[in-house]
């Protein structure tokens, strides 16, 4: 009996240790996260395309707050995928919440695969609701920037040639409720994480009236 209950207590502290060892690992992949995410936003937030980046080259000192690189990569996804290009930070700042607070991501083969779609589709969504030439924010390339541009064009000119305006509209409407699924895989959170979440917003917009 007391052999036994030696190897029970044994067992229960080396699965006490791994846990600990777990939750530890945890809390610092999500701290890595969260500066990654928050690194990504303020580079973003602080794009200046006067910047030295790949396509320009400037002799001035980088405003960018993140520093040369911070304007290289704002530059890059700015340009390539406009506004969508804040979803991976936003993205990494909810993961790093979850690892934190203990609640897990699930799969993260999931998650990467609905944040690398829902990037390009997002873009496509926003590109599509823009006339082209006429919406030059955040960059020249538009809100849904020059990659967001090029897939809208094809898919819904595709769907045009088919189906004519309604094939278009369809199509449209498709990938609005694509990018909303893949924007939900990518984050993770739960039904009630998102009820939470609005009545957060809500509380926020009501304290700004």
């Amino acid at each position: 009996m007391a052999t036994t209950s030696r190897a029970t207590a044994s067992r229960s502290s080396r699965r006490a240790v791994r846990s600990g060892l777990g939750g530890h690992t945890a809390e610092l992949i999500g701290l890595v996260l969260a500066c990654a995410g928050l690194a990504l936003l303020i580079a973003l937030a602080t794009y200046d395309p006067h910047d030295p980046s790949l396509n320009t080259a400037s002799s001035r000192e980088t405003r960018n707050l993140v520093g040369p690189l911070g304007a290289i990569v704002a530059d890059l996804l700015l340009q390539s995928f406009g506004v969508a290009a804040a979803l991976p930070g936003l993205t990494l700042l909810v993961w790093a919440w979850r690892l934190v607070s203990r609640r897990g991501m699930g799969s993260v083969a999931v998650r990467l695969a609905g944040l690398l779609g829902s990037i390009p589709v997002v873009a496509a969504v926003l590109a599509s609701m823009s006339v082209e030439g006429a919406t030059t924010w955040p960059t020249l390339a538009g809100p849904g920037g020059a990659s967001g541009r090029l897939l809208a064009d094809a898919v819904l000119g595709v769907s045009a040639r088919l189906a004519g305006p309604a094939g278009e509209a369809l199509t449209w409407i498709g990938g609005v409720g694509l990018s909303v699924v893949l924007v939900a895989l990518a984050l993770g959170l739960t039904i009630s994480e998102w009820r939470s979440a609005g009545r957060a917003a809500k509380k926020i917009g009501r304290a700004h009236v």
